[in-house]
């Protein structure tokens, strides 16, 4: 094979899963970025689908189901593992790891809001820079446009151990100027 067409095959096999097979698949699959499914939304509860999520999908009616349990989905799902060891990585990188400006990070369980479900034709709530829906035990930034009372109840994903630093691509020295949703003028 010519170096050509060695870096088309490369290529053409780069693709997960490979593009001619994306659209046929049945059954229990793994979500990829060719995924035609890929930052849809769950009929069932309602999380977007990111990379890597494991799945349900029925190619004749094209639906999509997740199969992780946490996710409250009603197709059953191999339950995730709870491990100390990842626990105390999480713990280490966010502590090696901390905001510009001190902006406080908390656990979405710790605003319950955040995870509510979809309701009277709403979506659920999700991050003002990547548009993924917050999930169980993901760290956020809660908008700082007014800490004491949290008007806005916006909120960015802050959570380097699940590849999510939305907060970093979008102000990575912490520098809010105006709220993201109501425009409010911040004075800084």
């Amino acid at each position: 094979m010519s170096d050509d067409e060695l870096f088309d095959a490369g290529r053409e096999n780069a693709a997960d899963p490979p593009p001619q097979l994306d659209t046929a698949q049945d059954g229990a699959s793994v979500t990829g970025v060719t995924s035609w499914w890929h930052n849809d939304r769950c009929t069932h509860c309602g999380h977007t689908f990111r990379r890597n999520d494991v799945v349900q999908v029925d190619g004749r009616t094209r639906t999509v189901t997740h199969l992780d349990p946490v996710l409250s989905c009603e197709v059953e799902g191999e339950p995730g593992t709870d491990d100390a060891d990842v626990s105390a990585f999480v713990s280490g990188l966010l502590a090696a790891w901390p905001t510009a400006g001190d902006v406080p990070t908390v656990s979405t369980d710790e605003a319950s809001y955040l995870l509510a479900p979809a309701d009277r034709g709403f979506r659920r709530r999700s991050c003002l820079v990547c548009a993924h829906s917050f999930r169980p035990a993901e760290m956020v930034i809660i908008c700082p446009c007014e800490p004491a009372e949290r008007r806005c109840r916006a909120a960015v994903h802050r959570d380097p151990a699940q590849g999510l630093v939305c907060w970093e691509a979008w102000l990575p020295a912490s520098e809010l100027r105006a709220c993201p949703v109501t425009t409010r003028n911040l004075g800084q």
